[in-house]
C-alpha cells in the first residue's frame, strides 16, 4: 500500500514543495513559545479566578470567559502541532468563541 501524498493548501501553494516542512516548522516553533506563555496565563488565570471564588462565593464571569477561550486556543495548537490539522490557530484565525 502506498502513502497517500498530503493534500495541498492554498497556503502553501505559494511555497516550494522543499520548502513546505521548513514553513510549517517556524510556524510550530512560535506556537510553542506562545503555549507557554499561555499555559503561564492559564496559571495566572486560575489563581485569580479561585480569589475572586472566595472572597465572593461566585466565578468571575469575565475571567471564565477568557479561560475557557484560552483553553480552546490550546487545545488547537496542539492540533496543530500534532498535525492532526494544517488550520494555524490565532493570530492566524479568529480567537476561539469570537466566530
Amino acid at each position: 500500500m502506498t502513502p497517500h501524498p498530503p493534500a495541498t493548501t492554498p497556503e502553501h501553494e505559494d511555497a516550494a514543495p522543499g520548502q513546505r516542512p521548513f514553513l510549517r516548522g517556524l510556524y510550530m516553533l512560535l506556537f510553542v513559545l506562545l503555549f507557554a506563555l499561555a499555559e503561564t496565563l492559564l496559571t495566572i488565570i486560575a489563581v485569580l479566578q479561585f480569589l475572586w471564588l472566595v472572597f465572593t462565593g461566585a466565578p468571575n464571569s469575565q475571567v471564565r470567559l477568557f479561560g475557557h477561550g484560552l483553553s480552546q486556543w490550546m487545545a488547537a495548537v496542539g492540533e496543530f502541532q500534532a498535525c492532526e490539522t494544517e488550520d494555524k490557530p490565532f493570530p492566524f484565525a479568529p480567537w476561539p468563541g469570537d466566530d
